[in-house]
């Protein structure tokens, strides 16, 4: 007498779907630390950014998994990398239009644009003009010199020249910013010392003497 089998019974495999969410839920995690990583870096920000966009949509799918701690931490370094990505950017931007106003659209430069101011006949002037700002600058002859501070541009000064034969000084130390910066030293109506400098933190010096 044959008696029926009763069914084999098989262990439940594990649905493949949560498999694949569990390797997108590591995706974005990984793809969030790089794109945090990477964007405070010029330029190269906008690669990690596409990377932080794409692991957010897949940490987005892979909530619906396993690993739903896993794709939730994913997703917030991908939000964060995108948000961090357009505050680098938008900075980077108002730096480059500060920039670029700056050169284009303001004053124009005093060293290209006016022509040398001649004194009077019997005085010495000493004049500073540029695109830059002085930090300092000295002036005088060679027995006593006066000194001052961070002076709005353009400047002048100007002095009795003396009967005999002097020595007259002018220097002045560009500012932080840069830009150029330039002395003229002018001595009985006459432009006898020019000097530019360029750079932050540099000197123009122009020296010149009258009488015989």
């Amino acid at each position: 007498m044959t008696y029926p089998q009763a069914p084999q019974q098989y262990p439940p495999a594990q649905a493949p779907a949560q498999e694949r969410f569990r390797g997108l839920a590591w995706a974005g995690l990984i793809l969030g630390i790089v794109g945090v990583c990477g964007s405070i870096l010029p330029i190269f920000n906008n690669l990690t950014a596409v990377a932080a966009f794409v692991g957010l949509i897949l940490a987005v799918i892979a909530v619906f998994g396993t690993k739903k701690v896993v794709a939730a931490i994913g997703a917030a370094l991908c939000v964060l990398a995108i948000v961090l990505t357009v505050v680098v950017q938008a900075v980077l931007v108002q730096q480059l239009d500060k920039t670029i106003n700056g050169a284009g659209t303001g004053a124009p430069n005093p060293i290209d644009t006016e022509p040398a101011t001649q004194g009077a006949s019997g005085t010495v002037r000493y004049e500073v003009t540029g695109s830059g700002d002085a930090m300092s600058l000295s002036y005088g002859t060679g027995s006593g010199q006066s000194q001052e501070s961070s002076p709005e541009l353009p400047w002048f000064k100007e002095q009795a020249a003396s009967d005999g034969f002097d020595v007259y000084m002018l220097t002045v130390q560009n500012g932080s910013d840069g830009g150029d910066i330039k002395c003229r030293l002018t001595i009985d109506g006459e432009v006898v010392a020019e000097n530019t400098s360029t750079g932050p933190f540099t000197f123009a010096s122009c020296t010149g003497n009258s009488g015989p």
